[in-house]
This record gives C-alpha cells, sequence and structure tokens, in this order.
C-alpha cells in the first residue's frame, strides 16, 4: 500500500515539476529579443532566432496609420522585441526593432528626425530649425511630382517639365 502511495506521489510531482518548468518556459517567452532569420517579402513574413530556436514564420510589423501604410523592408541579423501571448512563440508578435552594432542609430539629436538608406540617402527633419533636408547618394536623383508637373534633380542639373511653366517668383 505504501509503495502504491509513493508512486503516485513521485507521479504528481514528476507532473508539478514539468507543468512548473513549461510555466517557467512561457513566461520567459511573453517578451523575448531575437534576430531576424529569414524573409518572405512576398508573403511578408519573418522567422526569428531567439537562442537556439527558430520561430515558424511570423507577421512583419506594419506602420499603418488612418492616412498611410507604410513599407519598410527588413533585414536578416535585426534584432527585434516580440511579444508572446501565453508565451506560446507559435503566436508571437514582433512589436519592435533594437538598434545594435551592426545597425546603429544614424542619429542620437533629439531635434532630428532621420532617415538613412543603405545607398547613403539622407532624408532628415530638424524640429528646432524647421528643416527639411533630402540628400541623393551620389549619382541618385530627387524627383518631386504634382499632377503632371516634374522636377528633377540629378549630379548633371535640374529640369522642370510642367504642361503649364508658371515662371519664378522672386518675392
Amino acid at each position: 500500500m505504501i509503495m502504491i502511495l509513493l508512486v503516485a506521489i513521485m507521479s504528481d510531482f514528476s507532473d508539478i515539476a514539468y507543468r512548473l518548468s513549461e510555466l517557467e518556459r512561457r513566461i520567459e517567452n511573453i517578451t523575448t529579443i531575437g534576430v531576424i532569420l529569414d524573409t518572405d517579402y512576398n508573403n511578408k513574413k519573418l522567422k526569428i532566432k531567439i537562442g537556439d530556436t527558430i520561430t515558424d514564420w511570423l507577421a512583419w510589423p506594419a506602420k499603418i496609420g488612418r492616412n498611410f501604410i507604410s513599407w519598410r523592408p527588413l533585414r536578416l541579423g535585426q534584432q527585434v522585441v516580440l511579444c508572446a501571448p501565453s508565451g506560446d512563440l507559435a503566436n508571437a508578435v514582433i512589436v519592435a526593432e533594437l538598434y545594435s552594432d551592426q545597425q546603429p542609430s544614424p542619429s542620437g539629436h533629439p531635434d532630428i528626425d532621420c532617415v538613412v538608406f543603405e545607398d547613403g540617402t539622407i532624408i532628415s527633419h530638424d524640429v528646432a530649425t524647421k528643416s527639411l533636408e533630402i540628400n541623393a547618394a551620389t549619382l541618385g536623383s530627387l524627383k518631386l511630382r504634382c499632377g503632371r508637373s516634374c522636377i528633377s534633380i540629378t549630379d548633371n542639373g535640374v529640369i522642370i517639365a510642367s504642361p503649364d511653366f508658371l515662371g519664378v517668383n522672386t518675392s
């Protein structure tokens, strides 16, 4: 009788130990940091590596507002923050991207919003001086379009194309 009772108690302890380790694993996975291991640009999916674990394909994080939708192709090796409800990485969503040594911040100035593209093109806005600067990479071009009118700037010059050129206002 005592042996049966001991076997039952040991079985309960084994079950409790398993459930406890499973709970600890899930708690550790509720919020975690990983790196982008693989990308599927067509389906907007990512695989993330967290330590030795690789997730299934996860949804691409999106920036969507009332008046805009943006597309940002993310990079392999980029650090991301995952949030996994109940700690199940199969249901994880990417909630943020992080700077790293390989992908540092393009600016540390509190008044400047800045985007730097891989070809060297920079778009920056300084709220203190109320200035917007677009610096196209060498041999690049900058086009500003409005309806049928277009201003094209290259290293070789400026072209203004418009069905009705209204002249230059110097005032």
